[in-house]
């Protein structure tokens, strides 16, 4: 739920005076009992405000592949709060020839710069969309060379919906690696509560194998021979850091990107929210100055 600005704001200001020590229109008419009474109310009312939301992910994702310059696909954004569109695209072999566009409903999507390539063998790019309509449209991705020629391409297409994701910054980070080995492995820098999703492209004959951790989302091939393009969406919780480990019976050339979502509410001093500790209460007196003791918790 988010409350009007103005509301919010009250409330910080509020919860900010109480803990600066603004005590004195509160002591004249309601006494310090009350007064500590009330920054009990206001810190919890501020919590609750810049609360951290869970990032759900739909498991149902949508997509397409083949050897084409232009690829559509019908896909379905279900209702939810804070929505957030991510289209996966891998292709092989790309050489010049790269993902120029998507759009869904035929509104453009964002790249996450940059995308990976791996020296022309296989490539990773993600794109989103904040606030996806709710419906069913069609999701377009078009792949062209340098000239802007549209350029047939073998490549996977995946579309996933994610909700509870912050929608002014959903995208704490995005990272990736490349190489050639039977062990391909991505370290995300991500925090609790957020959610990191990852993307591998390796050639079609690779024997690919889900993360010992996480929940795989899809995996697809063009086709089984060295130069197609096979393709894995995986995600898991986030962390202080994430490692995602992927394995293939031999090396072969890989590259895999990953982001980590930043979820909605987790903006204010830090991505867990505010933590309110104990408040002492002084005794109900009516003198003009008084001392007593308080801890301040580590």
């Amino acid at each position: 739920m988010q409350l009007p600005a103005t509301v919010s704001a009250t409330l910080c200001r509020l919860a900010a005076l109480l803990r600066a020590g603004s005590w004195r229109g509160l002591l004249r008419s309601r006494g310090l009992r009350a007064a500590a009474l009330l920054t009990l109310v206001a810190g919890a009312l501020f919590a609750g405000l810049h609360a951290t939301a869970a990032i759900s992910v739909n498991s149902t994702t949508t997509g397409t592949l083949g050897d084409l310059a232009q690829f559509t696909h019908s896909h379905t954004v279900p209702s939810g709060i804070d929505r957030l569109l991510i289209v996966a695209v891998t292709q092989q072999n790309p050489n010049t020839e790269h993902v120029s566009s998507v759009s869904y409903g035929g509104l453009a999507l964002t790249k996450l710069a940059p995308s990976w390539d791996n020296n022309s063998s296989n490539e990773v790019s993600l794109w989103f969309l904040v606030a996806p309509a709710v419906g069913t449209a069609n999701v377009v991705v078009q792949i062209r060379d340098p000239g802007g020629a549209l350029k047939a391409q073998r490549a996977v297409v995946r579309a996933v919906n994610f909700t509870g994701v912050d929608q002014s910054d959903p995208i704490r980070i995005s990272t990736g690696d490349m190489g050639i080995s039977s062990a391909i492995t991505v370290t995300v820098p991500s925090v609790i509560n957020d959610l990191v999703f990852g993307v591998v492209a390796t050639t079609g004959d690779a024997d690919l194998v889900t993360p010992s951790v996480g929940t795989e989302l899809w995996e697809q091939a063009t086709g089984t021979g060295s130069g197609d393009v096979r393709s894995e969406g995986a995600w898991l919780a986030g962390a202080s850091s994430v490692t995602m480990t992927w394995t293939t019976a031999a090396s072969k050339a890989y590259t895999v990107q990953a982001v980590s979502l930043r979820p909605s509410g987790a903006g204010i001093g830090s991505s867990a929210g505010i933590v309110l500790r104990s408040v002492t209460a002084p005794p109900a007196v009516t003198a003009a100055s008084l001392t007593f003791s308080h801890t301040v918790p580590s």
